[in-house]
């Protein structure tokens, strides 16, 4: 089976295979690369990372299965999870956990200001809601267009001062953000309506997505 058999028709779907991980890199970098907000100073900035290996990746696929926009999302157990996958210290509880890590956006330059971000938000948040996760969490760069629409929709934004990364050096300090599991419906009516057609136009594709907390592993039996 193609890697792009899964995104035959312009959809949302989860990234599967080499040549969709190699898309998602290359838009990755383009859209990095390209940034006002930071400076991506080394390749691990666009890289696939171990968090999107264990979490799900998803795109916003057109008709001919190109990447026009992703969004990588990983279930924290808690603060020290969170710390791990935002690589940085959080100084304040951030939010309920388990929580949704949302990072590593990115879209087209061509594609900008069309609402797929969002799209792909709605998405993650709306399995959120369905696994009973506690918040969903992400760090933003001020001076993001999106803020606005992130306050509407209920995160509550927050400086991380200080905050240094060897991949990524962002213009101003990051803000971090947290959608609360109380207004996660609402958040995802406001989309919703905002999104319009384009739930049409790109429609999910696939087994629905399924967020969880992370858990114990079971313990190996004796002799195998």
């Amino acid at each position: 089976m193609g890697d792009r058999e899964n995104t035959a028709g312009a959809c949302v779907a989860a990234v599967e295979g080499p040549e969709q991980i190699g898309a998602i890199r290359a838009l990755r970098r383009d859209a990095y690369l390209g940034a006002t907000e930071f400076r991506a100073l080394t390749p691990e900035a666009y890289a696939w990372t171990e968090s999107d290996r264990r979490g799900v990746v998803l795109a916003v696929w057109d008709g001919s299965g190109a990447a026009l926009s992703t969004m990588s999302g990983i279930v924290a157990s808690g603060r020290a999870a969170a710390e791990v996958e935002f690589e940085c210290t959080l100084s304040d509880e951030p939010g309920r956990f388990p929580a949704l890590v949302l990072s590593r956006s990115a879209t087209g330059a061509d594609q900008r200001a069309r609402g797929l971000n969002s799209l792909l938000r709605y998405y993650f948040i709306e399995a959120a809601l369905r696994g009973g996760l506690g918040s969903t969490l992400s760090i933003f760069f001020q001076g993001a267009p999106r803020l606005p629409l992130l306050r509407r929709l209920g995160y509550e934004l927050a400086v991380l001062p200080g905050v240094t990364w060897e991949s990524v050096r962002p213009h101003d300090s990051p803000l971090i953000g947290c959608l609360r599991r109380e207004r996660m419906a609402a958040a995802c009516g406001i989309l919703q309506e905002l999104l319009g057609d384009s739930l049409k136009r790109y429609p999910w594709r696939g087994p629905p997505l399924a967020l969880a907390a992370p858990t114990a592993s079971a313990p190996s039996s004796p002799g195998g």
